[in-house]
């Protein structure tokens, strides 16, 4: 509201970017983490504070965003459908996470693994994690112009 009072609020593909943008970071926070760690493999506690700031500060760029252009831009006779549509592509988007978790999984239980190749293969899942949300967050500013055209005025 406050940025609409400015002309200042950017359109909703931006907002978007801006969000894949802040989630990379994130995981870059988590990525870098590891060069901080003790002898016993543990992290400071203010980069995994400062990752789930980054996490929830671009969850709120994309999901609310993403809902309300979905009942601006659908046809008023499938707005409940897309609606729905929308929901399902967070449960896909779960999916495909738990199977990312399942890649970085270590071997044997938690209390035979060993916290420092734990944390080598965590570090390296959540840099190359980061490397593609921000690949993707530049793909999306590449795009925005051209998703800004399609929304016919629809900021």
């Amino acid at each position: 509201m406050f940025l609409s009072k400015k002309r200042m609020n950017p359109y909703t593909p931006y907002k978007f970017a801006f969000g894949l943008l802040i989630l990379g970071f994130g995981y870059l926070i988590y990525a870098l983490s590891g060069n901080y760690a003790d002898a016993a493999g543990k992290v400071p506690f203010i980069f995994m504070l400062l990752g789930y700031l980054m996490f929830s500060t671009g969850e709120l760029f994309m999901s609310p965003v993403g809902l309300s252009k979905v009942t601006e831009l659908a046809p008023p006779k499938i707005v409940a459908f897309m609606m729905g549509v929308w929901f399902l592509s967070s449960a896909f988007a779960f999916r495909l996470v738990g199977m990312v978790g399942g890649l970085l999984a270590v071997e044997g239980s938690a209390d035979e693994a060993d916290p420092l190749v734990s944390l080598a293969i965590y570090t390296e899942g959540f840099q190359n994690i980061a490397y593609v949300t921000l690949g993707g967050a530049a793909l999306a500013f590449l795009v925005a112009p051209i998703l800004k055209k399609w929304m016919h005025g629809i900021h």
